[in-house]
């Protein structure tokens, strides 16, 4: 028996593509949880961190906010080896 998953992942999706607040840039659920998960936060972190904020409307310029959200995360890597 195959079971179809493709209609139970539209609503998956459709949660993933939602933009959120993420500190300073507006990005996707789905970048936010990568994030979340680059930097070794649990499930439970993620659940609260990703999944617990209000969706807000898509940024003019998404690709700018997601350049914003990588110069941040170079800097917080930067950060992370000067103190190691």
């Amino acid at each position: 028996m195959h079971m179809n998953t493709t209609k139970r992942s539209k609503p998956v999706q459709a949660v993933m593509n939602e933009y959120v607040m993420w500190g300073g840039p507006i990005v996707t659920r789905a970048e936010a949880f990568a994030d979340c998960k680059a930097k070794g936060f649990d499930d439970k972190a993620i659940d609260v961190l990703v999944f617990g904020r209000q969706a807000v409307a898509a940024p003019e310029n998404p690709a700018a906010h997601v350049a914003f959200l990588r110069q941040i995360q170079a800097m917080e890597g930067f950060a992370m080896e000067q103190a190691a």
